[in-house]
């Protein structure tokens, strides 16, 4: 079994390099759009921030169902005592 420790660390890295590059996006979409750099600026900060805890909360909650077997007991459907 991998270590935990080692797992969160890497959940941790892949959110937050996920997140500069779409960051980036979503300003310069934000820019595109009002022409005001300070407005995209602001805006990804708050978008890079809320986002990346969103990911990594979603990362180790499927973790945790991985390891309790749900996702496979999820993915056969309801079981109706067949």
């Amino acid at each position: 079994m991998p270590n935990k420790k080692e797992k969160r660390v890497k959940s941790l890295y892949k959110a937050f390099t996920f997140r500069i590059v779409a960051t980036l996006a979503t300003m310069l979409t934000f820019f595109a759009f009002t022409g005001n750099v300070n407005l995209a600026a602001g805006f990804g900060a708050v978008d890079f921030v809320s986002k990346i805890a969103i990911y990594y909360a979603h990362e180790r909650a499927w973790l945790v169902l991985d390891e309790k077997n749900m996702i496979i007991q999820w993915a056969k459907g309801p079981s109706f005592g067949y």
